[in-house]
């Protein structure tokens, strides 16, 4: 950090020998001197001299000093018996004056040494104490830190001289420019004749300090607002100066100026000890690494950094091929400046350090035997157990209670402990190496980044970082983001475009703007990364502007193809698509009856079906899939842009498609009337579903209709209700769908069945789309119709799908891509079957299939419960993803409850389906065998579960993004709520909504009109036992009317959704209570 020197005049020093009681010279260090203090410089009549001061009396003394020290103390005693008299008489405390001149004496050189005091007021007035404390408060002053002791001085700060010795016979001392302009107390320091703030200070005056007028401090107070969050500049050591900001006026009287500098100091002392320190620990060496015994013995571990969304404070490592032990990253500074999406080394903590997995705290409380607090229970049974504080200790029968807040963080924050805590009950009651793995959490921090895959570029609101007290910021912006798992920003003079800064001048503008800033870097020793600002994408609160921001925040590029680059990809296939026929072993399908069916809306047609009945019950069923590997050689511009894409992005009112549209357009979606190059894949089927035969080819075909979902639906449901020129200028050809269709569903049915018998598992979430109006905004909300015509294509795509898994693999079973779906967390599936067994209800959770069964059978019993079963079936699934079979073994999908699973039925949309067709027909002797490594491969299996996971994200956030937006016009939406958790620790619950699928936790001591919230348990846990029902009881108010409210699972309770802060993305659920149905 450049420092920045100015002049200030050594203070007038009075002989330190005499006494400042009698004026005779002394040898007490009360005095003003100490035996053996080294020698100092002192000033007397404009006079430079060196004196030693060895505790005796100095003969240079005059006897025009002692005469004018005495006349000093003899009209200040006077002016303060004046003043007593005066207090006496009921007059207020005068107030400090507003420039004091202070001269001090030689002391002691240690800390805590007394020195005596001369002050001046500019109107005479006396303080004993505001000079002394005043001084002490002051760092300006600490360059005498070692000589001299400034009223109680405490310590010398840093950039000052450490002896006076040093200065030789200047009598200018440097005085860092940082330090003197920090003093948040004070309007400046003058000194040297430097206006430093339009009021002169001459040598003679000394040291002069201007106190703060009460405006001034008023209007500096107020410039601090315009950071985004309530921080001050100094809060965080991302500023190279840490300027302390001033929070209250100028001090009236000695006992305020007293505490105000007392508490500044402090304050400054912890900004100044920040900027000496590293925030974060620096990243392990490649060498330092190798040479870590935890490489060797699994205490170091390579993974995904994954961050909360809704706890941003919280992170997991997933580590490849160990989907259930991800590693916990505790905080921010364990995280080490990674961020999520980022490939980390984590160095995984001691056992004793890990933390109890939340899922497991209840069944560790009933194995050790233990009430919510740790203490051991009584051993009365068939009691109704409710445990509580009450003074620090455990208190059996009382309640856990807080009183009805406003704010919940502190709940939060108990909630993410609740892990060590029960870590540490684990320890005290088992030994370690007995307890069962399933319940411990590893921890651990990151050393080092491995691959920055994470975005570095956010969307948020600028602030403008405030000079304070003078101190010239090189930060002069703050970044805060929309996106709560990415940290501030910080960004400097010299990153802001030169055109925009006009504009951020004003607050109006930098309110109504959201801006992109890319990260840049992020130093060890600031808490904050510093950032460039690439530009404003849009106004707040405009739908087009948070499209944008979505996307940015999930890292989905939207840069298209040059057009001249694209037209010579396009071209040259578009001119010969006529050749087609003449492919070698490409087979001719364009004379058989083959129709597409997708959403109303598709565009991208990467799918078409046909059949034909070949007698005695037997069919032969073809799938027709867009041959777009054939377009896309490996290698090529076109093949490193859809590589990097992944997949295509659906939003409510847009499409990030992974090809360029030209090209889907011209030469790969399956269009009616035009044809078309695929690989197709032939099954002969009987008509109950038994596959007798199968193979794949290349083929060419010229579809015949564009069918919805619905309208092939209305086929299923009475074949002739749809006209004939809805599907098909040729009589002969829409007879020919009807009938297709009426096959297909018929074989489809039975494929569907057998599959489900083999141990399949399906679980169906509500699904929304939104009617926009011209300005692309959300009128209407209607819920998707789940026709059976879908599970048509569904069992196609999935039988096409296990037959070209099946062939990669045993051709290439180094290099295979396949699709797996990891086992689900037991700990989930515990409470599902807890949650069952509470209602009566049977679940058996062993396999897919049973729980498949176990679903079927409750929900044939209560319809009402499938939203709940399928949302608690849901949370503990992991995501499919996918795998090399060269660098992974397990390969088994859990859902399909099959070995082998592959994606190839989507090649427009996912960029795996492209792989896996240039696998196919390598195996099928079209092509040669490509030339990729096992490595290679799973690097391309690693880049397409990011980006699929992005996409979901994407899709998931502008679907709550226009649902926030339609309650934003038509008002809050009071819907029924079912609780599906409950979290006695911050004392809140999980209320899912089933009509729309949206789930939310919800904080029950923010509620309005509850005063009181208690946690209760009813029954006692034996071993083998379901458990206690925990359950929150909830005391309210509402005007004349009081009640209590029990909540636990499966409770039904009204729920209010609404948009917090006029910001369309942040839904919030609240309880309805004092409805009607409390």
């Amino acid at each position: 950090m450049e420092e920045h020197f100015l002049a200030l005049p050594l203070l007038p020093l009075l002989p330190s020998s005499f006494s400042a009681a009698t004026g005779n010279p002394s040898t007490s260090s009360s005095a003003g001197c100490v035996e053996g203090s080294l020698s100092c410089r002192e000033t007397v009549s404009g006079r430079t001299r060196d004196r030693t001061a060895s505790g005796q009396g100095n003969s240079s003394s005059t006897e025009e000093d002692i005469a004018a020290l005495k006349k000093r103390r003899a009209k200040r005693q006077a002016k303060k018996a004046k003043r007593q008299q005066a207090s006496k008489s009921g007059a207020q405390e005068p107030a400090i004056p507003q420039g004091i001149t202070v001269e001090v004496v030689e002391c002691d050189g240690k800390a805590g040494g007394d020195a005596e005091v001369e002050e001046v007021g500019e109107r005479g007035e006396d303080f004993d104490e505001a000079p002394r404390r005043l001084a002490d408060g002051v760092p300006t002053m600490d360059f005498l830190a070692k000589r001299v002791a400034v009223m109680m001085l405490k310590e010398g700060g840093p950039g000052m001289a450490d002896s006076l010795s040093d200065i030789g016979s200047s009598k200018e001392v440097p005085v860092s420019k940082a330090i003197l302009s920090a003093v948040p107390s004070t309007k400046t320091l003058l000194s040297a004749g430097l206006n430093l703030a339009g009021i002169p200070c001459t040598e003679s005056e000394g040291l002069t300090l201007a106190l703060p007028e009460k405006k001034s401090l008023e209007k500096k107070r107020s410039s601090t607002s315009s950071l985004p969050r309530d921080e001050s500049p100094a809060s965080r050591s991302g500023c190279d100066v840490p300027p302390i900001p001033c929070n209250r006026l100028a001090p009236k009287t000695a006992k305020q100026l007293k505490e105000l500098i007392r508490e500044e100091k402090k304050a400054q002392k912890k900004a100044l000890k920040a900027l000496n320190k590293s925030v974060y620990e620096p990243y392990a060496t490649p060498e330092s690494i190798l040479a870590h015994p935890g490489l060797y013995d699994g205490g170091l571990e390579k993974g995904t950094l994954v961050i909360s969304q809704k706890s941003p404070d919280q992170a997991y490592v997933r580590l490849p091929g160990k989907p259930n032990d991800d590693i916990n990253i505790a905080n921010v500074l364990q995280r080490n400046r990674a961020l999520s999406g980022d490939v980390v080394v984590v160095e995984i903590a001691p056992r004793t350090e890990w933390k109890v997995r939340p899922d497991f705290v209840e069944e560790v409380q009933t194995a050790l035997g233990v009430d919510t607090s740790g203490k051991r229970l009584a051993p009365s049974k068939n009691s109704v157990r409710t445990t509580g504080k009450k003074g620090g200790v455990s208190v059996p029968g009382a309640a856990q209670s807080v009183q009805a807040c406003s704010s919940g963080g502190n709940q939060v924050r108990q909630s993410q402990n609740q892990g060590q805590k029960w870590m540490n009950i684990l320890m005290e009651n088992m030994d370690l190496a007995d307890a069962p793995e399933q319940w411990l959490q590893k921890t651990g921090k990151v050393v080092c980044i491995v691959e920055a895959s994470g975005t570095r570029q956010l969307v948020g609101k600028l602030g403008k970082v405030p000079t304070t007290n003078g101190v010239i910021n090189p930060v002069v912006f703050r970044l805060s983001p929309t996106d709560s798992r990415m940290p501030d920003v910080s960004i400097r003079a010299n990153e802001v475009p030169a055109d925009l800064l006009p504009l951020l001048d004003s607050k109006k503008y930098l309110k109504e703007q959201l801006f992109l800033v890319d990260i840049m870097e992020w130093p060890e020793t600031h808490s904050l990364p510093y950032g460039r600002i690439v530009k404003p994408i849009g106004v707040v609160g405009d739908v087009d502007t948070y499209t944008a921001s979505i996307l940015v925040e999930n890292c989905i590029d939207e840069t298209v193809l040059p057009a001249a680059v694209l037209e010579q990809i396009v071209k040259p296939f578009t001119n010969e698509m006529r050749n087609a026929a003449k492919d070698a072993g490409r087979q001719d399908f364009r004379g058989d009856c083959v129709f597409t069916i997708d959403p109303p809306d598709a565009k991208d047609l990467d799918d078409a079906v046909s059949c034909h009945a070949l007698g005695n019950g037997i069919y032969s069923v073809g799938v027709h899939i867009a041959d777009v590997s054939f377009y896309i050689a490996e290698g090529t511009p076109i093949d490193l842009y859809a590589r990097q894409r992944g997949t295509s992005v659906y939003l409510v009112n847009k499409v990030v498609p992974m090809l360029p549209p030209k090209m889907i357009e011209s030469v790969c979606s399956l269009d009616p009337g035009v044809e078309r190059r695929t690989v197709s894949a032939l099954f002969t089927i009987t008509e109950n579903g038994e596959v007798l035969d199968h193979f794949l080819t290349r083929g060419l075909i010229r579809s015949c209709a564009k069918l919805s979902y619905e309208t092939a639906q209305r086929i299923i449901d009475d074949p002739y209700q749809v006209p004939t020129v809805a599907l098909s200028a040729s009589p002969c050809e829409a007879d020919a769908i009807r009938q297709t269709i009426l096959f297909l569903f018929e074989i489809t049915q039975s494929l569907r069945r057998q599959r489900f018998e083999r141990g399949g598992l399906r679980i169906d979430q509500p699904e929304f789309r939104f009617d926009l109006d011209g300005n692309g905004l959300p009128v209407a909300m209607v819920e998707r119709d789940r026709f059976a015509s879908c599970q048509l294509i569904e069992e196609l795509a999935l039988l096409t799908n296990m037959a070209t898994a099946g062939i990669i693999r045993e051709h290439f079973p180094e290099i295979a891509l396949l699709r797996r779906h990891p086992s689900p967390m037991q700990s989930g599936l515990l409470n599902l079957q807890k949650f069952c067994h509470m209602n009566n209800l049977d679940m058996w959770i062993d396999t897919s299939k049973s729980i498949q069964m176990s679903m079927s059978n409750i929900v044939a019993l209560e319809p009402r419960l499938d939203p709940i079963l399928s949302y608690l079936c849901a949370k503990p699934m992991k995501l499919a993803e996918y795998v090399c079979t060269g660098q992974e073994i397990d390969t088994w999908h859990y859902a399909l409850n099959v070995e082998e699973y592959t994606h190839m039925t989507s090649p427009i949309r996912r960029y795996p389906d492209i792989v896996v067709h240039r696998l196919l027909l390598a195996a099928l002797g079209y092509t040669a065998r490509p030339q990729i490594s096992p490595d290679e491969m799973q690097a391309i299996a690693d880049q397409c579960n990011a980006r699929k996971i992005s996409a979901g994200r994407c899709q998931e956030a502008s679907l709550n993004l226009f649902l926030g937006l339609f309650i934003q016009r038509s008002g809050p939406m009071l819907e029924d709520g079912v609780v599906v958790a409950v979290y006695p620790h911050s004392l809140s619950v999980e209320i899912l909504v089933p009509r729309l699928g949206f789930v939310e936790r919800v904080f029950c001591q923010r509620a309005e009109f509850v005063t009181n919230v208690c946690h209760r348990s009813a029954g006692r846990s034996e071993p083998g036992s379901v458990g206690p029902r925990s359950y929150l009881e909830l005391n309210w108010a509402k005007k004349q009317l009081k009640g209590v409210l029990k909540l636990g699972v499966m409770t039904r309770v009204p729920v209010v959704l609404s948009v917090g802060n006029k910001d369309a993305r942040k839904l919030k659920m609240s309880l309805k209570v004092g409805s009607p149905q409390f």
